[in-house]
């Protein structure tokens, strides 16, 4: 029996924040591969966070934010009208 009607959606063509069309790749967000890689990557994006908290020395927060940026950036894939923003503030 079925609980509740999920609408089947069509994966989306990926493309590069730059514009750049370098893959014909396919991002299914209902996969099992992307909710993995999902869930890894907001688990390190909070350990990330409470490191940098701690963190007063300037060249580990700068290489600590830029680990932030790129793991939004991997969980922004599924958004293709998302453009990232180099002023966002992690």
């Amino acid at each position: 029996m079925k609980w509740f009607k999920t609408k089947k959606r069509e994966p989306f063509r990926a493309e590069l924040v730059t514009g750049a069309t370098d893959s014909d790749g396919r991002l299914d967000v209902y996969s099992e591969t992307w909710v993995f890689v999902r869930n890894h990557c907001e688990k390190r994006l909070s350990e990330l966070r409470e490191k940098n908290d701690h963190v007063m020395v300037g060249d580990k927060t700068a290489i600590i934010r830029g680990q932030i940026r790129f793991i939004k950036e991997v969980l922004g894939l599924p958004n293709p009208k998302r453009k990232f923003n180099q002023e966002e503030k992690d």
